[in-house]
């Protein structure tokens, strides 16, 4: 075994008491006596330097640099100015990156790149191979030079320190550089890091100064950081490492680079670039990225996994290697990605909100990570893992959500309320439960706000959580339904009541959940089933619509509708560039929604799998164009969330939103009931054509998968039992098809026989 290599701070980490590990054939310390918590909670909070000496070095000069250094990277090197430096990466021919790497323009004349420590060797050799064809000389400098990390919100205090008050480099300038001395000693300055800290700077200095610095900036107030805390730095700021994040994929081949999030910064297909090592290929990556956020997923197979953070909601630690799933039924039980790097992360706890934040000193831990996840899986999508045999959720999303929900849940636990001894109210639970659900619709928290009003005015409310039996419960189920209540109602309110209590029972404050039974063993499902319109019915109301003077002027609205089945919130939120004439085809990714008090805001569709493309029928065109001829003109288009041009506008030339179609048909019913009450309709509604809809293509023969897509259906399921209903009419016919057939069948086996 060969012996591992040392940095020129070797022995300060000794010193220091430091435990060392082998990285990547290097001896390095993994941590320091307070520990990687302590190391973790530093940085962020004051000062920490971290000894990363043992990356590679290439100084890169030459006639040729520029013209080598585009073929060979996938930044844009001759968009680098003086004092400048960029995030890039060494790709090869199949889009895939041998390194990630930043390069550096410290001097007019020549640039300076550092690489990964495990990838000097391997890196060394495809740059030199590539080289050959120009005029160009790499020089390894890692000796020459040593580099010290300066992480946090004291780092430039501390380095201003010792520059005398100097300028370390330009500001405002993302990634600047500067060349000055400090105390006598020349150092370069780099406005860079791999921590995810706004303040960080890496410093550059010759390798016999390495240990003055290194002990003149723990004097300022520095404190010693190893690789441990660096990894959880970076992993808390979703930052990537080769060998994790890049490079061999467990799933087989290499890790594409546009799956990382990072790729955006490092590549570029600017016209002054040219070609370059994997550029087909990148741009390939690049438009089916372009595809997938747009959910088109057409080209998926050039991109089928993407890195994304994560997080953990309940116990457990995310660990490298762990597969995820989907609960989505086309994930079909099978593992949608893996997780890339994951451990738990410190942080420290805010009190108050918005300015009036505070950082305390008190802290927790949570479990974040990165995974390698299919490309359909998009932000805030609920994912599954393996912990310990038991499955727990865990959420794709980014660090400023993750910070905003700790903070909200923070904020709800109220002083003086033993919560772990069940000692709560249900009301107060409520409260607590509704306060985690952040980033829920606005219809949803209508409905919270709904059931909590509702509960604090029962009895039940006030009763603490801790003496609830499950005939408790029921009770006060069934005298909901004694005071009126339909099915529904208590539906909805069962649905927040449950999983609040659920959320109690995960933390272990109550043995068992009391709502954890079947609602109709309690209360009689007396709830109106949604119906289908049968096609007489259909007939009759849309023959109503195109005569009538008055609703005439909805017709066309009614037939995309009936001819699309959207969400009517979808399709108010229709944009004049969702429509794509040429290929007829509709783009649904987001809804439209108006609160009570007035104002409008873009979300996204119901589900994820809501994203999607409606194909045009010949009626549902025609329809679409007559809309827009009839559109006002009007000079200034209202913007919603970064969305104009919304297809749908009312009298006063804003956007039509749900309330107004739905009293459209409310309308339009009774004036027709008045007209016609001889000839009764069920009751029509967006959403009744929306079943009517499903039904109409699932007896057309649609197989069921196709058709789960077009209602934009996360379950199949939902699909096959609330939104397809069969008729007698229906069932008269594939009968009288069945034995036509075997008539038909014994007829011309008589007629062969005789």
């Amino acid at each position: 075994m060969s012996e591992l290599k040392r940095t020129v701070l070797y022995q300060a980490h000794l010193d220091a008491g430091a435990t060392m590990v082998d990285f990547g054939g290097w001896d390095m310390p993994i941590q320091y006596p307070d520990g990687i918590v302590a190391e973790h909670l530093y940085c962020r909070s004051r000062c920490a330097i971290f000894d990363v000496s043992h990356m590679g070095r290439i100084d890169v000069e030459g006639p040729d640099m520029v013209r080598f250094l585009q073929h060979v990277l996938s930044s844009n090197v001759q968009a680098l100015d003086l004092n400048q430096a960029q995030y890039c990466i060494i790709p090869d021919q199949n889009g895939c990156a041998i390194d990630d790497a930043y390069l550096y323009r410290f001097e007019a004349e020549k640039y300076f790149l550092v690489i990964n420590a495990g990838n000097i060797d391997k890196d060394l050799a495809h740059l030199m191979r590539e080289a050959e064809r120009y005029n160009v000389t790499l020089t390894n400098v890692s000796d020459r030079y040593a580099a010290i990390t300066v992480q946090g919100p004291e780092a430039k205090k501390l380095l201003m320190t010792l520059s005398g008050g100097k300028a370390l480099t330009r500001e405002n300038v993302k990634n600047a550089l500067g060349t000055l001395t400090m105390e006598g000693r020349p150092v370069r300055i780099a406005k860079t890091g791999y921590t995810g800290e706004p303040i960080g700077y890496e410093l550059y200095c010759e390798s016999r100064d390495a240990r003055y610095f290194w002990d003149r900036l723990i004097e300022l107030g520095a404190r010693p950081t190893a690789l441990g805390a660096r990894d959880t730095l970076r992993m808390e700021a979703s930052l990537p490492l080769y060998g994790h994040e890049m490079g061999e994929c467990e799933f087989g081949g290499e890790i594409p680079v546009y799956a990382v999030p990072l790729a955006k910064f490092a590549v570029s297909f600017a016209e002054e670039k040219g070609d370059f090592i994997g550029r087909a290929a990148l741009k390939r990556q690049f438009e089916a990225f372009q595809r997938i956020m747009n959910r088109d997923y057409s080209a998926i197979a050039d991109l089928p996994y993407r890195i994304q953070p994560v997080y953990l909601s309940g116990k457990g630690v995310l660990r490298k290697g762990f597969p995820v799933y989907s609960k989505d039924a086309w994930a079909e039980g099978k593992p949608v990605g893996y997780v890339t790097s994951g451990t738990m992360i410190p942080y420290f706890k805010t009190e108050g909100e918005g300015l009036e934040t505070v950082i305390t000193s008190e802290t927790g831990k949570r479990s974040i990570g990165l995974a390698y996840l299919d490309s359909r899986i998009c932000q805030d999508f609920d994912l599954e893992i393996d912990i310990r045999g038991k499955r727990q959720t865990v959420y794709s999303s980014d660090l400023k959500d993750l910070r905003e929900k700790e903070k909200e849940i923070q904020k709800q636990l109220d002083d003086g309320i033993d919560y772990a001894a069940g000692k709560i109210t249900v009301i107060q639970l409520l409260e607590r439960y509704i306060s985690i659900k952040q980033g829920v619709r606005y219809n949803t928290k209508v409905g919270y706000n709904f059931v909590l009003n509702l509960v604090k005015k029962e009895d039940f409310g006030y009763r603490q959580i801790r003496d609830i039996k499950v005939s408790d419960a029921q009770k006060w189920i069934m005298k909901l339904h004694s005071d009126g209540k339909g099915y529904s109602t208590i539906t909805s309110v069962r649905g927040v009541v449950k999983p609040a209590f659920q959320m109690a029972y995960n933390e272990d404050i109550i043995r068992r959940n009391p709502f954890d039974f079947k609602l109709v063993d309690v209360v009689p499902n007396d709830s109106q089933k949604r119906i289908a319109m049968t096609e007489e019915q259909q007939e009759i109301w849309m023959g109503f619509i195109r005569e009538d003077k008055t609703y005439t002027k909805y017709y066309d609205e009614f037939v995309v509708l009936l001819g699309t089945g959207m969400r009517v919130s979808e399709f108010c939120g229709l944009t004049k560039n969702d429509l794509d004439f040429e290929n007829r085809r509709i783009r649904v990714d987001h809804q439209l929604v108006r609160e009570r008090g007035g104002k409008y805001y873009v979300e996204k569709t119901k589900t994820e799998c809501g994203c999607r493309f409606i194909p045009m029928t010949e009626e549902v065109y025609q329809s679409l164009k007559n809309i827009l001829a009839r559109r006002k003109k009007i000079k200034t288009e209202i913007m919603v969330d970064g969305y104009s041009g919304f297809l749908l506008l009312d009298k006063d030339d804003k956007p039509k939103v749900a309330l107004h179609i739905e009293n459209e048909m409310r309308w339009a019913m009774k004036k027709y009931k008045k007209l016609h009450p001889d000839k009764p309709l069920p009751h029509i509604t967006p959403h009744v054509f929306r079943h009517t809809f499903c039904t109409n293509m699932a007896n057309a023969g649609m197989d069921i998968k196709t058709l789960q897509y077009v209602m934009g259906h996360s379950d199949v399921g939902v699909t096959l039992n609330v939104y397809t209903h069969a008729s007698y009419d229906r069932a008269a016919e594939q009968m009288a098809k069945i034995i036509d057939l075997k008539e038909a069948s014994t007829l011309e086996k008589q007629r062969k026989s005789g």
